[in-house]
């Protein structure tokens, strides 16, 4: 559980079970001309996003299940291809959570979108790009420095 210190509307403080921290948000929905985005990332307090290369050693294992939990709201999860090349990045919500989504219509886990400058990927990135067969990934390249228009391994 999760000790919910504050809250606008509800009784406060309270225990919360931490699968029933984000079940019941209410996101705005976009539309096409104008879609909805948030942003859930992790940084320390001087300004860090990494440790020793990783996120994933920014926060604990309750932080790491409410990133994933957030997920279940998400149509689209956006890397940049510079995290990928240094981080495995997970896009994947739980499974004991993706029947939230499929009960909404949506895929089980969001798509996964890694966006990049260059078209220069590391293995891990192209793991990444390869495990479509529990999110669907899509590639987008931004720039006009890109030589090539697939991806190609780092080193």
């Amino acid at each position: 559980t999760l000790r919910l210190v504050y809250h606008t509307t509800g009784p406060h403080p309270r225990e919360v079970r931490l699968d029933d921290v984000y079940a019941g948000l209410d996101l705005p929905t976009g539309d096409r001309a104008r879609p909805f985005v948030y942003l859930n990332m992790v940084q320390t307090f001087d300004g860090q996003t990494v440790l020793d290369g990783s996120a994933w050693k920014i926060g604990t294992e309750v932080d790491h299940h409410l990133f994933r939990q957030l997920r279940v709201h998400a149509d689209a999860v956006l890397c940049g291809a510079g995290t990928l090349r240094e981080d495995d990045v997970i896009v994947t919500t739980h499974p004991d959570l993706q029947q939230r989504r499929v009960a909404r219509g949506q895929p089980a886990n969001p798509l996964g979108v890694v966006a990049s400058a260059v078209a220069l990927l590391s293995r891990p990135a192209l793991t990444f790009l390869a495990s479509g067969r529990q999110f669907q990934p899509l590639l987008r390249f931004l720039g006009g420095r890109c030589a090539r228009t697939t991806p190609r391994a780092a080193g």
